[in-house]
This record gives structure tokens, C-alpha cells and sequence, in this order.
């Protein structure tokens, strides 16, 4: 088992909201691998104050390149779920590549619908962030 974040369990650590602090901390203390797609880190990075914060973070994290089984997959995804949006996609077909990962997110309604709608995604376990 390990986790995948998506863009809103990034921006709940940025915060420090304490459930995300738990997890994070709980997953890193334990040797739980936490796999972000890059695609997710172009949507949270930005230049700034919390830059050093961020980068700080993004060292625990395995930052996963999209393949072309990760893109193709998401494409299915997104043909057979119309309302999901491409980085949601990515974020489930990405997951979906390791067996039991839990997905943490704050747009649980999106990945639920990607979760129902796509017979790939059926091992996955989605969290609220």
C-alpha cells in the first residue's frame, strides 16, 4: 500500500491542516512511499514566500513522470467519465499503476466519479484531504 496527493492534499500540507500533517507524518515515519504525478506539482508550485516550505515537502514525495500508460489510461478515463477534469484523471490513472494506493484529495464528488466510472480505478481507496 502507499498514497497517492493530489493538488488539494499538497495545498492541506502547505497549510498545515493537522489531518494532512498526520498523514504525511505518519506515512514518512513509517517508510510509506507518497507518490505525487508531476502534472499535480505544476498545479501547486508557485514562486513565493512558501517556497522553501514547498520544496521542503516535495523531498518526501516520489514526483512520478506521466507515462504513456498513465496518459493513455487517463484518456480512457476521461472518455468514459466526461465531467472529470485531465489532472484528476492523471491523478486516479497514476494511482491505479500500484496495487492498494489510497488517493488523498480535497475533490472527493471528481474522484469518486472517476472511481465509479472506470473499471481500472477499482482498487483504489479515496481519502479526504
Amino acid at each position: 500500500m502507499g498514497l497517492t496527493f493530489d493538488t488539494g492534499a499538497l495545498i492541506g500540507l502547505e497549510r498545515a491542516r493537522h489531518h494532512m500533517r498526520k498523514v504525511f507524518d505518519v506515512a514518512v515515519t513509517h517508510d510509506v512511499r507518497i507518490t505525487v504525478p508531476a502534472v499535480v506539482i505544476a498545479e501547486w508550485w508557485r514562486f513565493g514566500r512558501k517556497e522553501k516550505e514547498r520544496a521542503r515537502l516535495l523531498r518526501a514525495l516520489v514526483v512520478e513522470p506521466v507515462t504513456d500508460t498513465v496518459a493513455r489510461l487517463a484518456g480512457i478515463a476521461l472518455t468514459l467519465v466526461p465531467s472529470a477534469h485531465t489532472i484528476d484523471a492523471l491523478v486516479m490513472a497514476s494511482a491505479s499503476q500500484r496495487p492498494h494506493e489510497v488517493v488523498y484529495t480535497s475533490d472527493l464528488a471528481d474522484l469518486e466519479a472517476l472511481l465509479e466510472g472506470v473499471p481500472q480505478f477499482s482498487s483504489i481507496r479515496i481519502e479526504r484531504a
